[in-house]
């Protein structure tokens, strides 16, 4: 929406933060813009319902929810993403986290629910009254039970359901039987068969159903009001969330322009009080350009002791696209908006424009084209600061002697002004001669024209012919008409024609020479850049190898160590349990050797005998058992059995 009524910014602080947004924004993955604006839509219909006062429905409020849910989740998905100060600041105010976005959500959301309805407890009389409502009609259903009952006994009814006849419910009664049925008749069927009747029985419930769903009415009327009023209260901060979505998608549609483009992202650079010059490399025209078609890129240079640039050439040979194409890119890149044209592009900023291009003559308003070019010159030398100026056939409109001497005496207001840069395009002689002279500081160009057809290049530094009779021609005039024209111009300035469109020629092939040789340069350039960038590349992947080979032999060699170290440590561990156990067995075997040695040298016990045992005290032999190896003692009051050497150290006691 904003997008058709886009304009180029006048503040060199706005195109800085348009060129900011862009630059920063193109940096995300596109999901993390991908934006419905279908909330935004409804929510334009929404505000302009609003201001009139008017109640909105529960669904319509609930739009309101999606609509902040909407601008929720994209300030939470920025947010997650744009954290550093410089970044933040880049992004110019794209993430205002507002107060009110919960506290209405919730609010709306404790009374509508999910699926847009009012809820049954959006407020306290609200509930009580659902409560009387659920309770006459459990009431209701009872009595017309009871009634129906009664009277389709009596086959006094058309069938057994109920229906309902303005809001009350009512009986399929025969006509035959509508005396019978005492009640209030509300309608008759087409036939005249049944006659519907709300029997006397259920009169005062249904009175009193009908008075609980009216105050319900009433207090759903008073619970959409006191939203309506909410939300209008938060009228502000709403519309200012909608401009935030749409300022944000328009962003997002300049960066899809650009990649359609094949754009370049350019930033205007800022006047100071000498002019430094300007640069469109490779331009396109972006409308061409987007409709596919096979354009003639175009490089427009002027100098820093130039103040414009004069374009000649015949009809139909590119002029105006070439004026449009220029214009067209500057206006985009103070937007923000990737260019068609070559990164080495110099963009100045001009405070103020002048475009004076096609023919806006108005029968209504009694303007001729000459009467509006000069309406939109008039004022040019009472403005400040920059201009830039793009004229097509620049006083063209009037005689051609007299729009010649006008279109002379602007171009040298402009330049005496030393604040006006002009591109403008012309078929007056005058014109182009002083431009080659050098009495005006224009550059000059002109479109190439080879064997009767235009090329739509630009030649930089030729003066082009208007080829008015060629064209003619080619466009079908008679030929009788054509020769005669050429009769009429004179055998001099036909010479003139010819030896001017043989240079022409001549200056195209020069530069179609030249152009090749540069893009032969150009190629060898982008070899030489591929062989130094794969010699780069061999070098970084060179690095990188090395560097993985002594990381995977770094590793193994962490590894090997590592299992040595747990192979130690287990010898270790195993060589100390040994000696451990090497010990303790040698203690063993000692101690066994010594018993052995107490054995064979030891006396065998013999009953009587008394003995002092450390562990047991005094003990006497009863009886020697040999064939057992053991004696039997008596150790105070109890008998034991001892091996033979448990009396190895033992001492005989008296």
């Amino acid at each position: 929406m904003l997008g058709k009524h886009l304009t180029p910014p006048s503040t060199y602080a706005a195109i800085q933060t348009a060129y900011d947004q862009v630059v920063l924004f193109s940096q995300l993955d596109e999901a993390h813009l991908a934006i419905d604006l279908t909330p935004c839509d409804r929510l334009e219909a929404l505000l302009e319902t609003l201001s009139s006062g008017y109640v909105l429905q529960s669904n319509v409020c609930l739009d309101v929810v999606e609509f902040i849910s909407t601008c929720k989740a994209i300030h939470e998905r920025l947010e997650a993403i744009i954290q550093d100060r410089d970044t933040r600041e880049k992004s110019h105010g794209f993430l205002p986290a507002q107060e009110y976005w919960s506290k209405l959500i919730d609010f709306i959301l404790e009374r509508i629910s999910f699926h847009g309805e009012l809820k049954e407890d959006a407020s306290p009389k609200l509930a009580d009254l659902s409560r009387q409502e659920t309770k006459d009609r459990g009431a209701l259903e009872k009595a017309l039970a009871s009634v129906t009952e009664k009277y389709a006994y009596q086959s006094m009814l058309m069938d057994r359901f109920v229906t309902l006849r303005d809001g009350r419910y009512v009986l399929p009664v025969k006509m035959q039987f509508h005396k019978q049925v005492k009640g209030i008749i509300h309608d008759l069927s087409n036939s005249k068969k049944t006659s519907f009747i709300e029997p006397f029985e259920i009169v005062k419930i249904n009175n009193h159903l009908v008075e609980v769903l009216q105050a319900k009415q009433e207090e759903r009327l008073i619970i959409l009001r006191v939203i309506s009023e909410v939300i209008i209260r938060n009228f502000d901060d709403l519309k200012v969330d909608l401009e935030w979505l749409h300022k944000l998608d328009l962003i997002r549609a300049k960066i899809r322009l650009g990649k359609l483009l094949q754009g370049t992202l350019i930033l205007p650079e800022p006047l100071a009080q000498r002019w430094p010059g300007m640069t469109i490399r490779e331009m396109r025209h972006p409308l061409l350009v987007l409709q596919g078609e096979s354009v003639v890129a175009n490089t427009v240079i002027l100098s820093d002791e130039s103040r414009g640039l004069v374009v000649s050439g015949p009809n139909m040979g590119g002029k105006t696209i070439l004026l449009k194409s220029i214009g067209s890119i500057v206006a985009m890149s103070y937007c923000g908006i990737p260019v068609p044209c070559d990164a080495g592009s110099k963009i100045p900023h001009f405070s103020w424009w002048r475009l004076v291009v096609g023919d806006q003559q108005s029968v209504q308003e009694g303007i001729s084209s000459f009467a509006f070019q000069v309406e939109m010159l008039k004022e040019m030398p009472k403005k400040k600061g920059w201009g830039l100026l793009i004229a097509d056939e620049l006083m063209g409109s009037t005689d051609p002697e007299e729009g010649e001497v006008l279109a002379q005496a602007l171009l040298e207001s402009w330049a005496k002004s030393n604040r006006v840069i002009g591109f403008v395009s012309t078929h007056f002689t005058r014109v182009k001669a002083l431009s080659v002279t050098g009495k005006l500081p224009f550059m000059y160009g002109s479109m190439a024209y080879e064997k009767g057809l235009p090329t739509y290049l630009f030649l930089d530094g030729s003066i082009g012919q208007s080829f008015g009779i060629e064209m003619a021609r080619a466009k079908g005039m008679p030929e009788s008409i054509v020769e005669k024209a050429k009769a009429y111009l004179g055998e001099e300035k036909l010479k003139l024609h010819d030896l001017m469109a043989a240079m022409q020629a001549k200056v195209a092939q020069v530069d179609r020479q030249s152009t090749a040789m540069i893009n032969e340069k150009k190629g060898v350039q982008d070899k030489l850049n591929e062989v130094e960038a794969l010699t780069h590349q061999l070098k970084e992947d060179r690095k990188v190898l090395e560097v993985k080979i002594l990381h995977e032999v770094w590793q193994s060699y962490e590894s090997t160590l590592k299992e040595m170290r747990e192979w130690l440590s287990k010898e270790q561990k195993t060589r100390k349990a040994f000696t451990g156990l090497e010990k303790k067995a040698q203690t063993k075997i000692d101690q066994v050797r010594e018993n052995i040695t107490d054995l064979f040298t030891a006396e065998q016990p013999k009953p009587g005998d008394c003995y002092m045992i450390p562990y047991l005290g005094k003990v006497i032999v009863i009886e020697w058992c040999q064939e057992k190896g053991y004696a039997l003692v008596q150790c105070k009051n109890k008998r034991l059995r001892l091996a033979l050497e448990h009396f190895a150290n033992a001492k005989k006691a008296e």
